[in-house]
């Protein structure tokens, strides 16, 4: 059985590290995936921070 991943209902998007606490994963994978998976690239703040979103 696989544990079950809540998010906050009022958060729409989220920063690079908690996605990689929701998800248990280092930064460098995420960034990686997100070059290899268009679906999972990250946009990014105003001050370059990749942002994520539901």
């Amino acid at each position: 059985m696989t544990d079950q991943i809540i998010l906050p209902d009022d958060q729409e998007q989220f920063k690079l590290n908690e996605v990689c606490k929701l998800a248990n994963v280092q930064p460098y994978m995420l960034r990686f995936w997100g070059t290899e998976f268009p679906q999972l690239e990250a946009e990014k703040s105003g001050t370059g921070q990749r942002l994520y979103s539901r």
